[in-house]
């Protein structure tokens, strides 16, 4: 009987037969198997599901980068696009004010041609002429001048019209 168990009780002749064979532990060890493999298998559902909701999140997170960059992209070309036509009026600006100076020295009215040459100055200046090229060396030679009240307008009129000649030669009118 080395496969039975005995157990007496106080005084209680009578055997209670347990069996201690491993095959009969089945029952209890089958139910313990089952719920490891389902919990096994409930945490590679699981971590399945993690991982297929980290994919479509990175896959949406990569999308809206890509459209962020797009978009950083294109407000800097726009930026920039803007920069270009400001500076082109402010150079248009300066041409006019070379235009009103050219008026304002016909009239005699010397203080409002100085004005008016000074603000061509100041606003090729501001459009960014830089320091060469045409416009720049307008913008040196319109900021240094100095208009003189004479009765021979001559020489300071074509000094003038040769910088509106100088412009237009730089930056020719549109085509319509």
């Amino acid at each position: 009987m080395p496969d039975e168990l005995l157990l007496a009780g106080a005084g209680c002749p009578n055997k209670v037969l347990m069996n201690a064979d491993p095959r009969s532990a089945e029952p209890s060890s089958s139910r313990l198997k089952q719920v490891t493999i389902a919990t096994a298998g409930a945490a590679v559902a699981l971590g399945a599901a993690y991982g297929v909701g980290r994919l479509q999140a990175s896959k949406s997170i990569d999308a809206a980068e890509e459209r962020t960059a797009e978009a950083v992209s294109s407000r800097e070309a726009e930026t920039r696009r803007r920069e270009l036509e400001r500076s082109a009026l402010l150079e248009l600006e300066a041409r006019r004010r070379l235009s009103l100076c050219l008026i304002a020295l016909d009239e005699r009215n010397f203080g409002e041609a100085q004005a008016h040459l000074d603000a061509a100055a100041a606003l090729l200046d501001k459009a960014g002429a830089g320091d060469q090229g045409p416009l720049a060396e307008l913008k040196r030679k319109a900021g240094e001048f100095k208009l003189i009240a004479t009765d021979n307008l001559g020489p300071q009129r074509q000094r003038v019209l040769n910088w509106m000649r100088n412009f237009d030669e730089a930056r020719p009118p549109a085509k319509p």
